[in-house]
C-alpha cells in the first residue's frame, strides 16, 4: 500500500488509492508516514465536506509518526470530541480543506 501511495501514479484499478492521491503532497507524506508506522486506514472519502473536492481520510489510532512534527504546510489539532475525532492532521491546496483524522 505505501509504495503504490509513493509511486503516484493515478489508476482506475482502485478508488481508494485515486481519492489518496488527490491529498496534497504534505498530507499524503504524513498519511504514507502513519501507514510505515502501523496506523490503518478505516476510511477514504470525497463526500464534498468540509469543502468541494476535499478528501477526508480517517485513521484508526492517534497519529504516531506525524504529531509532532507534520510534514511542511501540514497542521496537526487536537479536537478531542468523542462523537468526531481527536485529533487531526490538515492541508489547505485551492482553497480546499483536506484531512486526515482519527
Amino acid at each position: 500500500m505505501i509504495a503504490l501511495l509513493e509511486r503516484g501514479v493515478p489508476t482506475d484499478e482502485q478508488g481508494w488509492l485515486n481519492l489518496a492521491w488527490r491529498l496534497p503532497t504534505g498530507l499524503r507524506s504524513a498519511l504514507i508516514k502513519e501507514l510505515a508506522a502501523g496506523n490503518w486506514i478505516v476510511s477514504i472519502s470525497d463526500t464534498g465536506w468540509p469543502h468541494p473536492g476535499s478528501v477526508v481520510v480517517s485513521m484508526r489510532e492517534r497519529f504516531h509518526a506525524t504529531r509532532r512534527a507534520p510534514p511542511q504546510g501540514v497542521s496537526w489539532r487536537a479536537v478531542n470530541v468523542p462523537h468526531y475525532w481527536r485529533e487531526e492532521l490538515s492541508e489547505n491546496s485551492g482553497g480546499t480543506e483536506f484531512l486526515l483524522i482519527t
